[in-house]
């Protein structure tokens, strides 16, 4: 049988922004970061609260992810495979991010992802696209 995390989860987000207009690909890669920053809160961090951050400033859009877990030692031990897997992800969409952690008080991670850009980038690849086959 499958358990429940328990985990108190708070959601704010700029009402302003239209989420509509972010591509695709700025959406899935976003969603899967966050799953995989919420399944550490679960599975690692023992979190009994979370909070998750979505805003735009500029161009960018940024996201904080704050749990009051155990925390870590960011300076010790290897990073594992879901943390390779942001950064991989973060990197595709010409951002940045960082992850504070300390033992006994929780951890944050907080994510860039230029808005603006990834647009950009779609829409000369998408015009590329319809030059050869024309």
């Amino acid at each position: 049988t499958e358990k429940s995390a328990n985990i108190n989860c708070h959601l704010n987000y700029d009402h302003d922004m239209d989420w509509d207009q972010l591509s695709g690909d700025l959406k899935i890669n976003l969603y899967r970061i966050t799953q995989e920053s919420l399944q550490n809160c679960v599975k690692h961090a023992h979190a009994k609260n979370v909070t998750l951050d979505f805003g735009s400033v500029k161009s960018n859009l940024d996201i904080t992810i704050i749990d009051d877990g155990k925390g870590f030692n960011i300076k010790k031990g290897k990073r594992g495979i879901g943390l390779k897997n942001i950064t991989s992800r973060v990197k595709k969409l010409d951002g940045s991010w960082a992850i504070t952690s300390a033992i006994g008080e929780g951890t944050s991670v907080s994510i860039k992802l230029p808005i603006q850009s990834r647009l950009a980038k779609e829409e000369l690849s998408n015009e590329q696209n319809a030059l050869i086959q024309a």
